[in-house]
């Protein structure tokens, strides 16, 4: 079932890299360390659920296809 909504995981990554890229482009704000730091976090946490988007994509691929070959190894 996790599997089935990677593709928001995805989204929510996309959408968080140029929100952090943005963020840290603009230091000169009143709140310049919380928006450096805010910013640094989105970068990390949309490369982070990118990635894990993908991974889960193509989980129950990799887990049916060790299920194949468990019984083939048995014998």
């Amino acid at each position: 079932m996790s599997s089935f909504y990677w593709w928001l995981v995805l989204a929510v990554g996309l959408i968080e890299v140029p929100l952090g890229i943005w963020a840290l482009r603009r230091p000169g704000m009143t709140l310049a360390i919380l928006i450096t730091i805010t910013g640094l976090w989105s970068i990390v946490t949309g490369i982070w659920q990118i990635v894990i988007a993908f991974e889960l994509r193509n989980l129950a691929q990799r887990l049916r296809g060790e299920t194949e070959l468990a019984p083939r190894i048995a014998t």
